[in-house]
């Protein structure tokens, strides 16, 4: 299928349909509403220099500083690099009609014309694939272009919903662009006076062609006395800026035309500047509007499908597109009146252009067309996009990655980059298929997918690399390893036993190699550790510490698809015990302290074990998240003592000993990433020794398990 992308500049690419998950529909589409300001800003932006980038975002420059000092100069180039030649997908707003329902999809039907939102979902692509709370049906009679448009109407319905204004209040519309002629319609419709101001005669125009005669091309202090002049000095029930502007003060003309008590809402982007006196003297609500309601930016709303309870949460950002529809099919909304144009998708640089163009004439709103067809054509169900083979691979292991994430593309990529005489990336997968598309383009693959299965079927894949969300590792694990595939996989290695249990089960049912990505045993400084206590008299002792980032209870992590700390990362510093103490210790027992439910965040956020191991070693855990890094002191710290010698890693930057020919690696960063794939490749090719054992895998995974139940205080099955 064909979809818009954002490089150095838009440009419409050949990309794989869309994945079909869980809990989403696929929707082929009719039409797609071009955002005019935050497509058309980021458009501006990709656009400009690297300077004006950083001019414009000073704070990534202490990021990539940061990134400097963690990773050195070569990988964090990398990074940029891959992060400025990856092309991401525009649009947030279109509608057209469901031609696949995922897993778990009731309410709605192949053959229902809907409306769609979302960046990232609701694409200017001709098919998406949708979460079903960002999926509004619409009501007999709703024209399908603009109910295109449905979500950017949502963002000033939203806007208007939290000014709370009453039948016969006034209301002022700081703005009238698309958002202020949206919501000039809308606040009519509510029986609101409104006023209007705008700083372009041609905007002021425009409104008074939709019949709304009390709008003043004027800002600042002409608009305020205007307002006061109409409502006997008294000054607006409320006041909606809907502008987009980084020209200071204008919301402090927005108080100093609200009424004492009043409200004053934040629709568009502004500065947040103005003086506390009058703000405070007239007690104004300064609020935001979020979007297009309530569930914006909650993945368990917008990704998970949980509504909220209708009596407590009226107005959702679902339920917000369903009234705008009503609205269109009703009359009382008219986006047709503000649509200047149309164009086919192959003509979108052309639209954009138009909407990026200086003077009055500058279009509303344009919209983009797609051919709607009876049947999607064979081009736009595509689940792949190939291009011709590689070159021989000349010994290289051919490489397929399933999940191109942030960690994938930020760590995975970089050194694979860097291994590029022992790897050779012929196939990449990724339900966001733009994405997918993408990191072939960068990396020579000839092949880019949405479906698992068709890379697993690919013959020159010889490795599978899984970096997908954590429940669906042991389940793609599984499935290459009975493809006939190597795999390598993220941690974890399973989320459950009758996952752990299968993946068992389909590693001894073949030859090929399994290898999960318990990365830190390959850190230098854990190696040389373990080499300190080899030969050692007596037990170790070690404590390991982790300060963990706080997430919030809505956090992926504490869902069913992360399964939690414990299993998630903690399962990573439980290796590094047994890698240390030996992975042939054969008994090892478990003492779990954790606060009780409800006390510290969710369950395994805060805990302390401690490993018993049959040769007397002693190993501690502790983990929370209720510490506060620095650069002083870091996530981790690792401090290991035996036979009268001692030995530290400070957050995997240095490490140093006491009693031993320690070897310090001050500066020297590495949390093993690199050093596991390049022992993961020496030993396929029959040049090094099995880099971790299944049983080693399992022992962590399994130990992980019971300190989790633990600290849920369930059994865990």
């Amino acid at each position: 299928m064909k979809q818009l992308l954002l490089g150095k500049r838009i440009v419409v690419s050949d990309v794989p349909a869309p994945g079909l998950g869980r809990g989403q529909v696929l929707v082929e589409t009719a039409y797609s509403f071009i955002s005019t300001g935050t497509e058309v800003a980021g458009v501006k932006a990709a656009g400009g220099s690297l300077l004006s980038k950083i001019k414009e975002h000073p704070q990534r420059v202490v990021q990539v500083l940061e990134m400097v000092r963690v990773n050195g100069v070569k990988k964090t180039l990398a990074r940029v690099r891959s992060k400025l030649e990856t092309r991401l997908p525009l649009g947030y707003s279109c509608a057209g009609r469901i031609i696949a329902l995922g897993p778990g999809v009731q309410q709605l039907a192949v053959g229902d014309l809907v409306a769609c939102a979302g960046m990232g979902y609701a694409s200017h692509a001709e098919v998406v694939a949708v979460p079903v709370n960002l999926v509004a049906k619409l009501p007999t009679d709703c024209d399908l272009r603009q109910a295109s448009g449905a979500t950017v109407a949502s963002i000033a319905l939203q806007g208007v919903r939290r000014a709370e204004l009453r039948l016969g209040e006034t209301a002022v519309v700081l703005g009238l662009g698309l958002l202020g002629q949206i919501s000039l319609q809308l606040l009519a419709a509510s029986g609101v006076h409104t006023l209007g101001f705008d700083a372009n005669p041609q905007r002021v125009a425009e409104a008074g062609e939709l019949g709304f005669t009390n709008c003043y091309a004027a800002t600042g202090e002409t608009a305020t006395n205007e307002v006061l002049t109409r409502t006997g000095q008294m000054g607006a029930d409320a006041t909606i800026l809907t502008a987009a502007t980084s020209v200071p003060g204008i919301c402090q003309s927005a108080i100093e035309m609200t009424r004492r008590k009043g409200r004053v809402v934040v629709v568009g982007a502004v500065p947040l500047e103005f003086e506390r006196e009058p703000f405070y003297r007239h007690e104004i609500d300064f609020l935001i509007s979020c979007s297009y309601g309530p569930g914006r930016y909650d993945p368990a709303y917008e990704e998970g499908g949980q509504d909220y309870p209708y009596a407590y949460v009226r107005w959702t950002e679902n339920r917000n597109m369903q009234a705008v529809l009503g609205m269109i099919a009703a009359g009382t909304l008219r986006l047709d009146r503000l649509i200047a144009a149309e164009y086919p998708l192959a003509q979108a640089e052309q639209a954009f252009a138009a909407l990026m163009a200086d003077g009055a004439q500058r279009p509303l709103a344009i919209v983009l067309k797609y051919d709607l067809a009876d049947t999607p054509t064979p081009e736009k169900s595509a689940t792949s996009v190939r291009w011709p083979a590689p070159a021989a691979r000349g010994g290289k292991l051919g490489l397929g990655i399933i999940g191109l994430g942030g960690f994938c593309t930020g760590t995975h990529l970089p050194n694979l980059a860097a291994l590029a005489e022992r790897y050779q990336i012929v196939a990449t997968c990724d339900r966001k298929t733009a994405t997918a598309q993408d990191v072939a383009r960068q990396c020579g693959a000839k092949l880019a997918c949405n479906d698992a299965a068709e890379l697993l079927a690919e013959p020159d894949v010889q490795v599978v690399m899984i970096t997908t969300q954590h429940d669906t590792h042991g389940p793609l694990a599984g499935a290459a390893l009975r493809a006939g595939k190597h795999v390598f996989t993220e941690k974890p290695a399973a989320l459950s036993a009758a996952q752990l249990a299968e993946l068992t089960a389909a590693a001894a049912s073949t030859d090929r190699y399994y290898m999960v990505g318990f990365n830190r045993r390959f850190s230098p400084h854990t190696v040389r550790l373990k080499e300190l206590l080899t030969g050692r008299h007596g037990p170790v002792i070690s404590n390991y510490r982790v300060i963990a980032d706080p997430a919030p209870p809505t956090s992926w992590i504490y869902s069913p698809a992360g399964g939690g700390r414990v299993i998630g990362e903690a399962c990573h510093m439980l290796d590094v015990f047994n890698y240390l103490v030996g992975d042939d210790v054969p008994h090892v027992e478990l003492d779990v302290a954790a606060p009780p439910p409800g006390v510290g965040g969710p369950p395994g956020d805060n805990f302390v074990a401690t490993l018993r191991y049959a040769d007397g070693s002693l190993c501690t855990l502790t983990y929370s998240v209720l510490g506060r890094k620095s650069k002083e002191n870091g996530k981790e710290r690792v401090e290991a003592m035996w036979d009268g010698k001692s030995f530290v890693i400070d957050d995997y930057l240095r490490s140093f000993g006491a009693g031993c020919s320690a070897g310090s690696a001050a500066g020297k960063h590495s949390k093993g990433h690199f050093e596991e794939l390049v022992a993961l490749a020496d030993y396929l090719a029959g040049k090094g020794p099995v880099p971790l054992s299944f049983e080693a895998t399992v022992r962590a995974t399994e130990q992980s398990f019971t300190i989790d139940a633990a600290c849920r205080g369930v059994n865990r099955v």
